[in-house]
């Protein structure tokens, strides 16, 4: 069993072996420096043990938001024998959850990422704040955390992206939605990627009852309603 842990400023690991009488197996191992805001919007999701690069060495691998404004927003993989921790780039948006999938069958795992732009901060132009809180990105990222091809972007408030493995009839792509949602209006852009980032399909739905827009992945097909 692994435990993530704040300790002041530092974000560390722990892990328990619950067949040996608990015996520590990790103890205060360092993942990284970050702050957390009084409000504690700090996000850790998707953990999940997996072989990433197909090599038989699992990893802790696990998607981190230090909250609204703050950074680290990264990606992390832990080698739990050796510990070494690797890590992602500064992604930008508030990252939410992830999919890790073998999606071109090369035996290495790509990682799907779900994020959002939580619009908490207030700026004269979005380009002054880092990390961005107005803007999502159609962000995958190979098994060596970095990006499987430049990320799409969507500015402006209260909107977010999820990308998807997709199995079609002319092979493996990628979903990404973005979607954007306040009290007056309700917007969808659904695109099919190639696994270079390029777009082959396009469609964009609105919606403005109280019911909105809602997107779902059956089997590795896309859906909507």
């Amino acid at each position: 069993v692994y435990a993530l842990v704040y300790r002041n400023d530092s974000l560390l690991l722990f892990g328990i072996d619950y067949r040996n009488k608990g015996r520590f197996i990790l103890s205060d191992l360092f993942i990284s420096a970050g702050k957390l805001d009084k409000n504690l919007t700090m996000k850790i999701g998707s953990g999940q043990i997996t072989d990433l690069g197909g090599d038989e060495h699992p990893e802790i691998v696990f998607v981190h938001s230090s909250g609204y404004g703050l950074v680290p927003r990264k990606v992390f993989a832990v080698d739990p024998t050796s510990r070494k921790v690797r890590s992602s780039i500064d992604l930008k948006a508030f990252l939410v959850s992830a999919i890790y999938a073998d999606l071109n069958t090369d035996g290495k795992k790509e990682i799907f990422i779900n994020n959002y732009a939580s619009s908490n901060y207030k700026v004269d132009s979005i380009t002054t704040v880092k990390p961005c809180d107005h803007a999502s990105y159609s962000l995958v990222l190979d098994r060596e955390l970095k990006y499987l091809f430049k990320p799409g972007v969507k500015l402006g408030d209260y909107n977010g992206c999820f990308t998807h493995p997709l199995n079609t009839r002319e092979g493996p792509c990628i979903l990404s939605v973005f979607y954007s949602s306040n009290e007056l209006f309700r917007q969808a852009t659904i695109q099919v990627l190639d696994l270079k980032g390029n777009q082959k399909k396009q469609q964009t739905f609105t919606d403005s009852t109280e019911s909105g827009l809602n997107v779902f992945v059956i089997n590795g097909h896309e859906g909507y309603d």
